[in-house]
């Protein structure tokens, strides 16, 4: 999908809140999984992670998700550990509706990276999506008052 392409409301939502930076991520098949309370986790995929994301991440961020190492300074420990208690995202799946306050991680156990969170749930109700739907994802950046980075952003469009 090019720009003017992209759903009006999807336009809307950047213009609102000042985004910057917005570029397609990757098109994605809702798997079970990515439904799962159980698994309580969003997929993405990994070559898309190394050759999209990463890139698009500042090195903090990159650290807070956990895809590089960064060393924890407190000098309590002999050794060095991986600092990664995730990015705050936010994810709108629709004109009127965002959910707030989940995290993007990578997780070493298996090596992949989600979008996870107590507020998982109420995206995974909210959007509606089903096993097979196939939804576009987009990111950007909007101002955040205690940071001189931008917050992350995506956007979830279904496609027809």
């Amino acid at each position: 999908m090019e720009d003017e392409q992209l759903p009006y409301w999807v336009q809307r939502v950047v213009s609102i809140n000042q985004g910057v930076d917005l570029e397609n991520l990757t098109v994605k098949v809702i798997e079970a999984s990515d439904l799962s309370r159980h698994y309580n986790c969003f997929t993405l995929q990994e070559g898309v992670v190394r050759i999209h994301l990463v890139p698009y991440l500042t090195i903090e961020e990159r650290g807070k998700v956990g895809l590089i190492e960064l060393i924890d300074l407190d000098c309590s420990s002999s050794s060095p550990r991986r600092i990664c208690g995730g990015l705050k995202v936010t994810v709108y799946i629709r004109a009127t509706r965002k959910v707030e306050d989940l995290l993007l991680i990578h997780l070493d156990e298996d090596g992949g990276t989600v979008i996870t969170g107590d507020n998982l749930k109420v995206l995974q109700k909210a959007s509606k999506f089903r096993e097979g739907d196939t939804v576009e994802i987009w990111m950007f950046r909007v101002p955040n008052d205690n940071e001189s980075t931008k917050e992350l952003c995506f956007i979830f469009v279904k496609q027809d």
